[in-house]
């Protein structure tokens, strides 16, 4: 773990919709506390503050902020392309569905420029 290059390590956090991944100067902060052999990490992002717990003694790493605690995971990217479609794939949250009139309402609000899928 330790010779994967900080930059292809990315710390995610399980929010409400699934995981998420944390940006590169956040996962480089985590990733450097946990390989100076830290069990726990304060991040402050805008208003809030996060205890990460990133070493644990065979529990899985968590952060907690105001009584709301959420799993934590570190990915090593591949190399190139394939690494920045691993994490566009995390980030990619698919409707629920898209079948019938559903699909039809969500392509013709696409089309109308109303939304989009991105």
């Amino acid at each position: 773990e330790a010779s994967q290059p900080i930059e292809r390590v990315r710390w995610l956090f399980e929010g409400p919709n699934g995981w998420e991944v944390y940006s590169p100067e956040i996962s480089r902060e985590l990733e450097n506390a946990r390989r100076a052999g830290k069990a726990e990490h304060t991040l402050r992002i805008g208003e809030s503050t996060y205890i990460c717990m990133i070493k644990s003694d065979g529990g899985e790493p968590t952060q907690e902020c105001n009584d709301d605690t959420q799993r934590l995971r570190r990915h090593f990217m591949s190399e190139g392309l394939m690494g920045q479609w691993e994490i566009m794939s995390v980030k990619y949250a698919p409707p629920v569905s898209l079948y019938g009139e559903g699909s039809l309402k969500a392509l013709q609000s696409v089309w109308m420029g109303e939304e989009s899928f991105m």
